[in-house]
């Protein structure tokens, strides 16, 4: 008699199944949910970011599932969910009407979001809409653009919310959504869309600064610590290191999705975001400990930081340029535009 090996992992614990959210999409959710059998838990939907699926909260359903019903879909376009469509435009809100579409045919009466990254921005469009289902909302490496992408500060957008609803709060996003050109004035900024997706912001001082400041203390740092590497310089570097990161790569996503057009922005961005990993990430172990040995110098990782820097630096400042020239242009239609209005 033949027996066959046990189960993969994946097969073992994940319980998932297509849902239609739309003609010919479908989005696949993985649900568990171990709560007594006379209860009705509370959802959580747990909601990935770029270049992932689902199966990044896997580690979390042993704590969650024991008292909730544990969703965690893959939004369309990543894991087993339907591929985006080449033509045709897509953007958070498609994502927000999957989920939408998703929770209503779960049945779910109470929901909890979870979300992080590109899923955060999706969560909180989510937020916007106040559904009548929805209970709290829980958001990891999200920034509020200081911009005011998401608004000044969070609780004046949140009280916004509260008090005017999505369909006040949101005009001029949804009108960008339809591909319409929006000049907005105001502290001294114009907003301008050129219908391809892209949207001039002036949050970019803040990922250049953050860049450059990284650039000036990522040898100095280490080399403090090299000289006595005692906990507490060690908890002092690391806590600086990761202000570094926090203050630039939170602003990073928002910003860097913004300048995809919107027709290629998931490929772009994923392509993107994939190759700076493999490039910085993945080659870090074998160039620093080069660099180590080669230059003698423990404190030679700190080189290797402000080298990524300032190839981050350089990629802002094309950024920047181009947005100056789209930034043009919008102020370039915003008379002929006044006219029609």
């Amino acid at each position: 008699m033949r027996v066959s090996g046990p189960p993969k992992l994946s097969e073992a614990i994940e319980r998932g199944r297509l849902i239609e959210v739309a003609s010919d999409i479908q989005v696949y959710c993985a649900e568990d949910n171990f709560a007594d059998g006379w209860l009705e838990p509370d959802a959580i939907l747990m909601i990935h970011g770029i270049a992932e699926h689902g199966g990044i909260w896997r580690g979390w359903v042993p704590y969650l599932a024991r008292h909730h019903r544990v969703l965690r879909p893959d939004l369309r376009g990543f894991g087993r969910s339907s591929p985006l469509r080449s033509n045709g435009n897509f953007s958070i809100t498609d994502w927000a009407d999957d989920l939408e579409t998703l929770l209503n045919a779960l049945q779910c009466t109470r929901v909890h979001l979870v979300a992080t990254k590109l899923g955060a921005q999706v969560a909180f469009e989510l937020a916007q809409r106040q559904l009548p289902n929805l209970a709290s909302m829980t958001l990891a490496g999200m920034l509020p653009s200081p911009s005011a992408a998401l608004g000044s500060s969070l609780g004046e957008l949140l009280s916004r919310i509260e008090h005017h609803g999505r369909r006040k709060l949101g005009a001029h996003h949804d009108a960008r959504s339809h591909g319409q050109r929006i000049v907005r004035r105001g502290d001294g900024v114009v907003d301008g869309s050129d219908g391809s997706g892209r949207i001039v912001r002036p949050g970019w001082p803040v990922l250049i600064g953050f860049t450059v400041v990284r650039i000036l203390s990522a040898y100095p740092a280490m080399s403090w610590l090299v000289a006595d590497p005692t906990f507490g310089r060690i908890l002092i570097v690391l806590l600086w290191l990761a202000t570094m990161y926090a203050g630039y790569n939170g602003a990073l996503y928002i910003a860097l999705a913004e300048v995809m057009p919107v027709e290629v922005r998931a490929a772009g961005f994923s392509l993107a975001f994939a190759t700076a990993t493999a490039v910085f990430g993945g080659f870090t172990p074998a160039v620093v400990t080069w660099l180590v040995k080669t230059l003698d110098n423990r404190a030679a990782p700190g080189l290797w930081m402000s080298g990524g820097a300032v190839c981050g630096l350089i990629g802002r400042l094309i950024f920047v340029y181009l947005g100056s020239a789209t930034r043009r242009d919008a102020l370039k239609i915003a008379p002929a535009e006044a006219t029609l209005t």
